[in-house]
């Protein structure tokens, strides 16, 4: 769990990853041992795994996950040569069963979040990341690790500069990046300061928000917002709808994301599909 906090995983992955092994330790335990021995594990009993995770009746997508973690746990530990090599080879997990995201018209965000008038230095830096997911597009730790020297505010081309694996820019509006500027002058901070710091309730604090803190904050807006489900999510799934119906091309949508393969980004087929205007009848 350690590492799994050191690769910078939000506080509910995290959690999940805990749950999914905790199922996996009951698996083990459950079989007459006295104790787990990671040791004497073999290929078949992982096989049982599979047809037990089956057997008590879990959806396709909730026995994937908990396969792909003991996969994941025990990959790490061959890694470490606590287990033979044979242990981290992957197991066959079922395939994913997509669903359409939830989509929220990226109109009436938009207008939900520029509703927020900002009077102190917090409550500007809540309302420019809320505003910086819904124009991005960006994932929970993308948004955690800006800075403001990420933001290009060159004339009509503005744009944001996301970095790690999936480097890109992504545009944006001209107006985010001068409220970003006016965040900066306000606060005094550098131009390679966090854009988005932490807050506790003394004041700011000297290190970036974390992925956790954003989930939080986005959380926090729910009923206010007048949206119960509303998650980091609901910014991204609307973007790349509004993206679609701008005519942005596919391959642009999926280099905006930092999807590096189209399998990564099968989600979103079903949804663009469902919004493409239905063909006319030649006849």
């Amino acid at each position: 769990m350690g590492y799994l906090e050191g690769t910078g995983k939000s506080l509910n992955t995290i959690q999940s990853y805990r749950s999914d092994l905790a199922a996996f330790e009951a698996f083990l335990t459950g079989r007459g041992r006295a104790g787990i021995r990671l040791a004497q594990l073999e290929p078949a009993i992982l096989k049982e795994y599979l047809g037990a995770l089956k057997a008590g009746g879990m959806r396709t997508n909730t026995r994937r996950r908990k396969v792909l973690t003991a996969h994941r746990f025990l990959r790490y530990l061959v890694g470490r040569n606590r287990l033979g090599a044979e242990l981290g080879v992957k197991l066959p997990a079922p395939h994913k069963v997509e669903r359409v995201p939830k989509v929220t018209p990226i109109e009436r965000l938009r207008a939900a979040v520029l509703s927020l008038e900002p009077a102190n230095p917090l409550q500007r830096r809540n309302r420019l990341l809320l505003r910086t997911l819904l124009e991005s597009g960006c994932t929970v730790s993308e948004a955690a690790r800006l800075s403001f020297a990420d933001l290009d505010p060159s004339g009509s081309n503005a744009s944001i500069l996301f970095r790690g694996k999936a480097e890109r820019r992504v545009p944006v509006p001209l107006e985010l990046c001068r409220e970003a500027e006016q965040l900066r002058v306000e606060t005094g901070a550098a131009a390679s300061a966090p854009l988005f710091t932490g807050f506790s309730k003394v004041g700011p604090l000297p290190g970036a928000i974390t992925p956790r803190g954003v989930e939080l904050l986005v959380e926090a807006h729910r009923a206010r917002f007048g949206m119960p489900e509303l998650t980091p999510r609901s910014f991204r799934h609307s973007r790349v709808l509004s993206w679609h119906r701008e005519g942005v091309s596919r391959a642009e949508i999926q280099r905006r994301l930092g999807l590096k393969t189209e399998y990564a980004f099968r989600i979103y087929a079903p949804l663009l599909q469902a919004d493409a205007p239905a063909s006319s009848d030649p006849a």
